[in-house]
């Protein structure tokens, strides 16, 4: 009898054990596909009320977050209409984060044509009003002395840094015979513009207007799992 139910608990325990760690699984597996919250508990539904009802399901956080243009390093005349985002006036425009995907693809349409370069940065402060021609910018120019553009062009820009760091460019999904090689140091997404250009930067997949090119994706800011602790 002793040995019977002594039986029973070590099952019962190996079975918790078990179960316990399917959960934790499951848990991370969902987690790592943006399905839950970090500090989603899995014995409690998450649209369940303290007096038992249920509530709307809640907003689910996403495990990667689209990143925004920096307002603090435009150019000084730069304005970007909170609206629709279409950027006016003469020098640069950063995005938000260093660049730190090996395959980066983002997007610029055109709505003026005028003087336009786009590419990638360092961020200079001290350049904000000058367009991207120093020896710390990787841009194409489009426009008079570059490729000729019109408005609702879409201008596709594909950063590779998987191997050795290149830019490849497009326009309206068709590969241009232009190649930028010998990028150093942390860079930014970056545009500049001047005599009359109007351009909006669209770096969230949900804006992009061409095929994405193969093996590249948006540009996202990583959540290391090392911050998410409390998840487990």
């Amino acid at each position: 009898y002793q040995r019977r139910v002594h039986g029973i608990y070590t099952n019962a325990m190996w079975g918790s054990f078990y179960l316990g760690n399917v959960l934790k699984c499951e848990c991370l597996i969902r987690f790592l596909l943006g399905d839950l919250t970090p500090q989603s508990d899995i014995s409690t539904p998450q649209n369940a009320t303290k007096s038992g009802g249920v509530s709307q399901p809640p907003q689910i956080r996403e495990l990667f977050q689209p990143i925004h243009l920096d307002q603090t390093t435009k150019g000084t005349t730069i304005q970007i209409d909170p609206v629709d985002g279409v950027i006016s006036g003469e020098g640069r425009v950063y995005g938000g984060l260093v660049i730190s995907q090996d395959k980066l693809y983002f997007e610029v349409h055109v709505v003026v044509p005028g003087e336009i370069r786009v590419g990638v940065g360092d961020k200079s402060k001290e350049l904000k009003d000058e367009q991207l021609t120093d020896k710390k910018s990787w841009a194409c120019e489009f426009g008079k002395s570059g490729f000729l553009v019109e408005p609702n062009d879409i201008i596709g820009i594909a950063f590779d840094q998987s191997n050795f760091t290149i830019i490849n460019f497009y326009l309206n999904g068709k590969k241009l015979e232009k190649q930028i090689e010998g990028i150093k140091g942390e860079t930014y997404p970056a545009i500049s513009i001047k005599d009359g250009a109007k351009v909006k930067i669209v770096l969230d997949p949900n804006g992009f207007k061409k095929e994405v090119p193969s093996g590249f994706m948006h540009f996202v800011e990583e959540v290391s799992l090392l911050d998410q602790q409390s998840f487990f």
